[in-house]
C-alpha cells in the first residue's frame, strides 16, 4: 500500500504528512495506518466542534440551516447567519421568529381576502334581513331522509314572499325593502338548489327534487353554507 492509497483512506490528512508518517515508520504501512487514523479522527473532531460553535465554516452553517428551514430562500438564510455573526444556533432562533411572522402575515392576508370576497359577493341577504330557517329544515330533512316525499318540493314563491316580508319588516322605519336585493338573493338560492338536483316545474312555482340528478354531497354542502350564513 503506497502513500496515494493511504490518502484515499484518510482524505482529511495532507498527502505530505502521510508521506512523513510513512517514512517515520520505515515504510511499515500498518503502523502508519494506526497513526494516520488518530490524526484523521482528530481532524473530524475539530470539524464537528466548529459546526457546533457555529460559524467558522459559513457554507456548512448555511447548509445546516437550509436543512432546518427548507422553504426559506438561501439568501435569507445567509442574511440571518450574517446577522448572527456566523452563529448557527442564534441564526436558527432568528429564522424561527421570521418564519412565524411570515406565517401569521400570510394567514392575515388570506383572512382579509376572504372577507373582501364575501363583501363583494352579490345575492345574499344578511341574517338580520331574512331568516331561512324553514328552508334549512327542508334541506336538512332531505339530507337525512332523501326518500321523504313531503320534502321533495320547495315552493319558491313562498320562499320569495318570506324574503320580501322579512326584509320589509327589518326596513320598516326606512320604507319598503330593496326588491333588487331580494331578487338577487332569490336567484342565487334558486341556482344553488338547481345545482344539487332540483328542477323547476312548468309553472316555476316549485322546485322538484329529481332522484336522477340528486347530488347528496352538494346538498349537504349547501345545508352547511346556509347554517353558517344564517
Amino acid at each position: 500500500m503506497d502513500a496515494q492509497q493511504l490518502h484515499n483512506l484518510f482524505p482529511l490528512v495532507d498527502p505530505s504528512l502521510i508521506e512523513e508518517v510513512l517514512e517515520g515508520n520505515d515504510g511499515d504501512v500498518e503502523s502508519a495506518k494506526e497513526q494516520l487514523q488518530m490524526i484523521n479522527d482528530s481532524y473530524k473532531c475539530e470539524s464537528a466542534e466548529k459546526k457546533e460553535e457555529g460559524g467558522d465554516d459559513n457554507d456548512s452553517g448555511v447548509a445546516q440551516l437550509h436543512r432546518e428551514f427548507p422553504a426559506v430562500p438561501q439568501e435569507t438564510i445567509e442574511a440571518f447567519l450574517s446577522e448572527a455573526h456566523g452563529n448557527v444556533s442564534d441564526a436558527s432562533e432568528l429564522l424561527k421568529m421570521w418564519v412565524e411572522t411570515q406565517t401569521t402575515a400570510m394567514k392575515e392576508e388570506k383572512r382579509a381576502a376572504r372577507a373582501s370576497k364575501d363583501l363583494k359577493r352579490p345575492g345574499w341577504l344578511t341574517a338580520d334581513e331574512v331568516s331561512l330557517d324553514m328552508l334549512m329544515k327542508i334541506i336538512g330533512t332531505i339530507v337525512d331522509h332523501p326518500s321523504e316525499m313531503k320534502y321533495r318540493k320547495i315552493n319558491m314563491r313562498k320562499i320569495r314572499e318570506m324574503m320580501s316580508k322579512s326584509l320589509q319588516q327589518s326596513n320598516s322605519s326606512h320604507g319598503s325593502g330593496d326588491d333588487s336585493k331580494i331578487h338577487s338573493s332569490y336567484l342565487y338560492l334558486q341556482k344553488m338548489l338547481l345545482s344539487v338536483g332540483f328542477q323547476a316545474t312548468s309553472d316555476d312555482q316549485y322546485l322538484q327534487l329529481n332522484d336522477d340528478q340528486l347530488n347528496i354531497d352538494q346538498l349537504k354542502l349547501l345545508h352547511v353554507q346556509l347554517q353558517n350564513r344564517y
